[in-house]
């Protein structure tokens, strides 16, 4: 059964506004904040990521820091480099469409895109004009999210969720 978008949209919280998921949450982080004595104790979570992966790090940085045979083939381009350095830089790194792009910074989504042609990439880089990151596609049929976690001090950590996607089938 072909499901509904608009369904989709409102009933996974993944596909809400930003303000309609954190907005019932500020009652918790403001109790938790006055626990612990200090509005940004969440920001220590993962002291790896600059301000724990809140959204607002560098996500080529991020992925620097995973082992090269992990991570995709990708390509950090400024927000104003010129295209023809941006076709020539592709062609070096054998990136063939369909690509993925999505801005360096931002979260839930924010502005990802499957890129199936040069002219796609070139409207994209017009329309957002900020620092994007172009990544290889890779065609699995799905993509998982894990959360692992491993507390300081520990030698072997836990992986207590695994989200499920299928966006870019």
């Amino acid at each position: 059964m072909h499901k509904i978008p608009f369904i989709i949209k409102l009933t996974q919280w993944e596909h809400w506004p930003t303000i309609f998921y954190y907005f019932p949450l500020l009652p918790f982080f403001l109790m938790r904040a006055l626990k612990a004595g200090n509005l940004t104790h969440f920001l220590i979570a993962n002291p790896g990521i600059l301000y724990s992966g809140y959204g607002s790090e560098s996500k080529h940085k991020t992925l620097e820091l995973l082992p090269s045979e992990f991570r995709p083939i990708s390509l950090l381009i400024s927000k104003n480099e010129a295209i023809d350095l941006v076709m020539d830089r592709l062609k070096n790194l054998q990136l063939i469409y369909p690509l993925i792009i999505k801005p360096d910074i931002g979260f839930r989504g924010y502005l990802v895109e499957k890129i199936n042609s040069e002219e796609e990439l070139l409207c994209y880089l017009r329309k957002v004009g900020e620092t994007v990151i172009v990544q290889e596609f890779i065609p699995f049929e799905q993509e998982l999210g894990i959360f692992y976690h491993r507390f300081p001090g520990e030698v072997k950590g836990k992986i207590t969720s695994v989200t499920i996607k299928n966006s870019f089938r």
